[in-house]
């Protein structure tokens, strides 16, 4: 169980930065 929790908690973030990222990529593609 602990291990599974620790790896749901690891994906967590990464969706996150993802979310995050894809957005701010195509803004810098925007500029650039």
């Amino acid at each position: 169980l602990n291990v599974s929790r620790s790896l749901t908690i690891m994906k967590y973030p990464s969706m996150i930065m993802l979310l995050v990222v894809g957005p701010l990529q195509r803004l810098l593609a925007l500029e650039y």
